[in-house]
Order: structure tokens, then sequence, then C-alpha cells
């Protein structure tokens, strides 16, 4: 994830595991987090302003074989 504009929280969590990790990522001070694979994540607005992001992936989404699912953290 990079925040281009606006304020966010990215929140990750090892599956099977309870210990989460929060980072705090604004468009004025660009950076990234990369999420690692087996690990839940979450993000969401946390300024007064539109959130904008970027996302990127290392391999297409393929439908029948599926390693995408809801999941608190």
């Amino acid at each position: 994830f990079t925040v281009l504009h606006g304020e966010a929280e990215i929140q990750i969590r090892k599956f099977l595991t309870k210990e989460i990790f929060s980072f705090k990522l604004n468009g004025g001070d660009i950076s990234f987090v990369d999420i690692p694979i087996w690990h839940i994540h979450n993000i969401k607005n946390i300024g007064k302003e539109e959130l904008i992001t970027h996302f990127w992936i290392n391999e297409l989404f393929e439908k029948k074989d599926n390693d995408t699912f809801p999941k608190n953290i």
C-alpha cells in the first residue's frame, strides 16, 4: 500500500497469530507498507480528507485458485 493523499492506518497480522502491527502513513510523506504472505491486512482513513491509495500485487487474481478471503484483524 502507498498513501498518495490523506492519512491512513494500515494494520497487519500474521494468519493464526494475535499480534497486530500498525502503521500510520500520510500523502505528505509518501511511503509504503508491503504486506508479507500469510498476513491479514486492513487499511482505514484516519484523516479529515479523502484518502487516495495505490496498491500493487505480484500476481493476477485467479478466481478458481483464490487465496483471498475476508478475515478480521
